[in-house]
């Protein structure tokens, strides 16, 4: 990898980067102050996860877009070509698909965790006492103990799956000229598979199944392997299908 090419690319993303992860905060904190004032929790981090809800729907676009269209444009208007004269086609890609795949993984992490420091420490909610259908003893666990933790490597979690799910759109840039395709593809195809998944009954093999927090305390952890292993398997087939068509001039 090329630290020259990976620190530029990065530089160039970091307006998109800020502002991305301020839509992510400023959406998710009000709808927290929002939904605080109304609903009533048993763990103070209830507000945040139920927050969030909008935030994961979003996710998939919100912290994809923004990023996709820096290899699309250079390869559109032949500055990639011009790069790859300089150091070897193989060094340029990892460099910037290292680099885009970096600050998608932040901006994620950053939007959630600064949202959940919020949310937990200063919105003022209703507390219950019934018992909780959360049925995992090490969620129960961090959520009562170490609720700042928990939140932490919730959005560790999410920042690892919507960089592989940006990975898909990164590889899509290589190969078609459409932008639009490029940065909605991997939306669209949520909600699609999503839809016939769950008409089969078998939503909790669907993205909601492994990245709303929700879903995953319901059914169990073993989401969360099936989605990251499901998630390299898409990877896989798109980088073969992406090695099999020609790359557009």
């Amino acid at each position: 990898m090329n630290k020259i090419i990976y620190k530029r690319t990065i530089s160039q993303l970091l307006i998109p980067f800020f502002l991305t992860v301020l839509v992510g905060v400023v959406f998710t904190v009000f709808m927290g102050f929002t939904e605080g004032q109304v609903a009533s929790y048993k763990y103070k981090v209830g507000v945040y996860l139920y927050s969030t809800t909008y935030l994961d729907f979003l996710a998939p676009i919100l912290y994809i877009a923004p990023f996709v269209w820096q290899i699309f444009y250079e390869k559109k208007n032949r500055f990639y070509d011009l790069e790859c004269m300089r150091i070897s086609s193989k060094q340029l890609a990892i460099s910037k698909v290292a680099s885009i795949l970096s600050v998608v993984f932040l901006a994620v992490v950053a939007s959630y965790f600064i949202s959940a420091l919020i949310l937990i420490n200063f919105v003022p909610i209703n507390t219950i006492s019934k018992e909780s259908t959360i049925n995992s003893k090490i969620f129960i666990d961090l959520i009562i103990g170490k609720p700042i933790f928990f939140s932490f490597i919730l959005s560790l979690w999410k920042g690892v799956i919507i960089s592989l799910i940006a990975l898909i759109s990164i590889q899509l840039s290589y190969r078609i000229k459409n932008i639009l395709l490029i940065s909605t593809i991997p939306f669209f195809g949520i909600l699609i598979t999503g839809f016939l998944l769950g008409s089969l009954n078998l939503g909790a093999f669907s993205y909601q199944g492994f990245y709303v927090f929700e879903a995953v305390a319901y059914d169990g952890i073993l989401n969360y392997l099936i989605g990251f292993f499901s998630l390299i398997l898409v990877n896989f087939f798109v980088y073969i299908f992406m090695i099999r068509r020609k790359s557009y001039e």
